[in-house]
């Protein structure tokens, strides 16, 4: 049975789908489960700004996090995206540096207010050991994302990014729009627009008001730089050789070549 009100949806008993608390023994689950609540986040929402410290904690599952560092309040580049196999804390995405975390998908996430979730992670090492495997996967993430902008094509940054994201939401369809690509790519909207159309010419996306639409996969990972392989291979290891693989953590599956 679910409980809803003021748009919050409660389902404790459905916790699996995050891969973070998938991980954690039934022991240190119930710690979490009677305070969590299932939230609906809004694209372009978001949790913590630039100087400020995460007054909840968001477990993803059906939505997407971008982690942004900001200069001036103006210009962003996203350093990573968490999704379901991860959790937003203060510890995962840093504190003291000038970034902020916005939702670039909009859908579900359970969240539990930060006091709450540190006194767990003090309890209990098997629940800072998890927070310290998704630190592995943000700096992973994050440092090829900075060899990728620095050293690749526009084109290529995009398809790297959009290809991420089907593999964190499984839907060819990504909900976002170019403003919101700029932000995570660091560039301006008009240089979004063009690297859109080149994909689109090439026949590798197809493109409707606030969506794209991935519409030959195989091609799109094919024709673009390694950084997408890199990343998806590392976090296939990070996740593999963790021990919360054995409590049910999947990692995510690979884009299918042939």
């Amino acid at each position: 049975m679910t409980h809803q009100a003021n748009n919050v949806i409660e389902l404790p008993h459905a916790l699996g789908a995050n891969y973070f608390l998938s991980a954690l023994d039934g022991i240190n689950r119930s710690e979490f489960a009677p305070h969590l609540q299932l939230s609906n986040l809004k694209t372009g929402q978001v949790l913590c700004d630039a100087g400020e410290n995460l007054e909840a904690v968001y477990f993803p599952v059906t939505a997407g996090i971008s982690l942004q560092c900001t200069a001036g309040g103006k210009t962003t580049l996203g350093v990573t995206e968490i999704g379901r196999e991860g959790v937003v804390c203060d510890d995962v995405i840093g504190s003291a540096m000038q970034r902020r975390a916005v939702v670039y998908c909009g859908g579900f996430a359970y969240r539990l207010y930060a006091r709450r979730f540190d006194d767990a992670c003090d309890a209990s090492a098997a629940i800072r050991k998890q927070v310290f495997v998704r630190m592995q996967l943000i700096l992973a993430q994050a440092s090829q994302v900075m060899f990728c902008s620095r050293h690749h094509l526009m084109r290529h940054q995009l398809g790297r990014w959009l290809l991420i994201a089907y593999e964190r939401s499984r839907s060819i369809e990504i909900p976002v729009t170019h403003g919101m690509l700029g932000q995570m790519l660091g560039v301006r909207r008009e240089t979004v627009t063009d690297a859109t159309r080149q994909l689109h010419e090439l026949g590798l996306i197809h493109q409707h008001r606030g969506a794209i639409v991935l519409t030959d996969l195989a091609n799109l990972e094919r024709q673009g730089c390694d950084c997408h392989r890199v990343i998806r291979d590392e976090t296939c290891r990070i996740l593999t050789v963790d021990s919360g693989i054995e409590a049910g953590v999947s990692p995510p599956r690979r884009v299918r070549t042939t």
